[in-house]
């Protein structure tokens, strides 16, 4: 069982997902908050992506910002229920900008709700909508990012996070479970259809499953131009599913 207090909380949360990294405490200035006046904040952040990246150009600094801004609560959330069957007041939580990147958090309430695995998702997916809806209602103010790619970026980072967690949780190894799970999740989000795991078949006879974006975070226009594997817009299915199926080739099993 987990204690109330929101340092234990976070210590577990950070022991379970290192990266995960945050503090109690209310919103500091400066900060980012669903609810708060952001633009500042945003505004040095969209400065930041052009500075870093000059060439890649506006939708790219916009798309990066809200990929910025959305994957520590999803991430929170899905790893406080599987890993800790936990669910923190994601209306609580601050993020910290720092430069290009937006990394660390604040937890500024100490509730957690306690019950079982779905109610805790369907909780949990609406908290998550809600946060994100406003943050991403913030950006849109000062950047063109289209609704329908946002929507499709963090039902990708749901299922990025049931991957990641799904290595530490027990029960969440089970291919059918996990995608099962992914399903309620987006469902619970309001996310039904923007992003899914489809099941491959490696070497050695394991299923593992992987994510089947629909959406592009235009990594390829930085200056790098790298595609990423499963980038659903650069590359035939052929390529991206080979790539992604290579990669759980060389995991440890």
């Amino acid at each position: 069982m987990i204690a109330a207090e929101p340092a234990a909380f976070l210590e577990a949360l950070r022991s379970r997902a290192p990266l995960l990294a945050g503090e109690p405490g209310p919103c500091p200035p400066g900060w980012i908050a669903a609810g708060a006046d952001n633009s500042a904040p945003i505004a040095a952040l969209l400065e930041a992506l052009q500075a870093a990246e000059p060439a890649a150009g506006p939708a790219y600094w916009a798309t990066r910002a809200w990929g910025m801004l959305e994957w520590q609560p999803a991430s929170i959330a899905v790893c406080a229920v599987h890993g800790l069957g936990a669910l923190p007041a994601l209306d609580s939580i601050s993020l910290r900008p720092q430069g290009s990147v937006v990394y660390g958090f604040r937890l500024g309430s100490a509730a957690l709700s306690r019950a079982c695995e779905d109610t805790l998702v369907t909780l949990a997916g609406g908290a998550l909508r809600a946060q994100t809806d406003a943050l991403l209602a913030d950006l849109r103010r000062l950047a063109p990012v289209k609704p329908a790619n946002a929507r499709r970026l963090l039902a990708d980072q749901i299922l990025f996070a049931l991957q990641q967690v799904s290595g530490f949780a027990p029960g969440l190894q089970d291919p059918g479970r996990l995608a099962a799970l992914s399903e309620a999740w987006l469902a619970a989000a309001g996310l039904t259809g923007e992003s899914r795991f489809l099941p491959v078949t490696l070497s050695d006879g394991r299923v593992r499953l992987v994510v089947d974006r629909r959406s592009c975070c235009l990594a390829y226009r930085t200056a790098c131009g790298a595609v990423c594997e499963s980038c659903p817009t650069r590359q035939d299915d052929a390529t991206r599913f080979a790539r992604m199926k290579e990669s759980w080739e060389q995991a440890p099993a």
